[in-house]
C-alpha cells in the first residue's frame, strides 16, 4: 500500500544573502486548495532578495488539503506553481487569499485562481498558458545572440510588442501598479540582455569575449543601457541581475573609449564605483556577494574581514544578521572537527 502523503516545496531560489527581512514586510499571501489524490505532490518555487539557499519543507496533512502562507517583501511576487508535469505562474500581491483550482491547472485552461487577488494571478496563469513564462523574454534573447546586433535588436523588439499587445488585450483594468510591475520586469531583463549580448555572441562564435578585444559595433549596443537604480525592486529577478552586471561592463567600457589601463585592482575599483554610483540597498546587495560566498568556501579570517568591512558601508543592512548567524554556524563546524 502506498505511503499517504503530500509535500510541498517552497523554494526560494535567489543570488545571495540569508537575513531576515521583517522591516521590509509588506505582508502576506495565501494559497490554499485540494488535490485529487493525497499521495500527489504541489510545489511552489518563488525568489526574493536575501535568501540564498533552496528552502525545503515537507509536510504530511492526513488530507490532502494544502494551505500555504507566502510572505511577501514587496508589492507583488511571482511565484511557479507546479503540479505533476503541469505548471502556472501567477502573482501575489499583499492580502491575497486564493484557492488553486488543480483541474484548470491541469487543463491549462479557465481561471486557476479563485479569491482575493484573484484578477493579477489568473491573468499571469493564463499568459504563462498563451506567451510562455515571463522569464522567457530573457531566455529567448539568449537563444539569438549569435545574431548581428541589427537584427538581434530587432528580433528582441518584435518579442517586447508581443509582450505589450498582450497586455493591452487581456490586462485591461488591471491596476497600474500591477502594470508597472510586469513591464518594469521585461524593461530590467532587456537592459541585462543588452548588457550580455557582445560576450554571449562572441561565445557562441567561439572568439574573445573580454571586452578589451571585442568589435566596437558589438559594444555599441551597450550605450543603450541607462544606469537606472531602484532601491524598491530587489525582489525583481532581472533587477538583480541587472544590478550585478552593469558595473564592470560598463566601467570597462569607459576605460576602454578613454584609452586608459583598466585599475589593477578592479575588485576594489568596481567596489567603489558600485558606492558612488547606486543606491545603499542595491550597492549592498551587488557588495554582499563577496561576503556571502565567503562564508564556508574561504578562510574564517577572510570572512570576518569582509563581514567587518560591510558593517562599516552598510551600518543596519538588513543582510548583517544573516552573514553573522551563518559564520558563527561555520566557526561551530571548523572548531568541531
Amino acid at each position: 500500500m502506498k505511503q499517504l502523503k503530500f509535500a510541498f516545496r517552497f523554494a526560494l531560489m535567489a543570488f545571495c544573502l540569508i537575513s531576515g527581512l521583517a522591516s521590509y514586510s509588506q505582508g502576506t499571501a495565501t494559497i490554499y486548495g485540494e488535490l485529487p489524490e493525497v499521495n500527489e505532490m504541489i510545489s511552489v518555487f518563488s525568489t526574493a532578495y536575501v535568501d540564498t539557499n533552496v528552502l525545503s519543507y515537507g509536510i504530511k496533512p492526513r488530507k490532502s488539503h494544502f494551505s500555504i502562507p507566502i510572505t511577501l517583501h514587496s508589492k507583488y511576487r511571482l511565484v511557479l506553481l507546479e503540479h505533476d508535469v503541469d505548471y502556472a505562474e501567477i502573482v501575489l500581491a499583499p492580502g491575497s487569499n486564493l484557492e488553486i483550482d488543480i483541474s484548470a491547472l491541469k487543463n491549462n485552461k479557465g481561471n486557476i485562481c479563485k479569491g482575493y487577488g484573484d484578477e493579477i494571478a489568473n491573468f499571469a496563469a493564463h499568459h504563462a498558458w498563451d506567451m510562455s513564462l515571463l522569464d522567457y523574454y530573457p531566455r529567448y534573447a539568449y537563444r539569438i545572440c549569435e545574431d548581428n546586433p541589427s537584427d538581434y535588436l530587432k528580433a528582441l523588439n518584435s518579442q517586447y510588442k508581443k509582450e505589450v499587445k498582450y497586455f493591452k488585450r487581456h490586462g485591461k483594468g488591471l491596476d497600474t501598479s500591477f502594470r508597472y510591475f510586469w513591464f518594469t520586469y521585461l524593461r530590467y531583463a532587456r537592459y541585462v540582455n543588452l548588457l550580455t549580448y557582445p560576450k554571449f555572441h562572441q561565445q557562441r562564435a567561439k572568439l574573445s569575449s573580454n571586452l578589451k578585444v571585442i568589435p566596437t559595433d558589438l559594444l555599441a549596443i551597450i550605450d543603450s543601457v541607462p544606469e537606472t537604480y531602484d532601491d524598491s525592486l530587489l525582489e525583481c529577478k532581472p533587477y538583480q541581475e541587472y544590478i550585478k552586471t552593469i558595473m564592470p561592463i560598463k566601467t570597462a567600457l569607459e576605460y576602454r573609449r578613454a584609452g586608459k589601463e583598466y585599475p589593477a585592482d578592479s575588485a576594489g575599483f568596481i567596489k567603489q564605483q558600485i558606492i558612488a554610483r547606486m543606491p545603499p540597498r542595491s550597492a549592498a546587495y551587488v557588495i554582499g556577494f563577496s561576503v556571502s560566498n565567503s562564508i564556508g568556501i574561504g578562510s574564517i579570517e577572510k570572512a570576518e574581514a569582509l563581514l567587518t568591512e560591510y558593517k562599516k558601508l552598510f551600518p543596519g543592512n538588513e543582510n548583517i544578521y544573516g552573514f553573522e548567524k551563518r559564520l558563527a554556524e561555520q566557526k561551530e563546524k571548523v572548531n568541531a572537527k
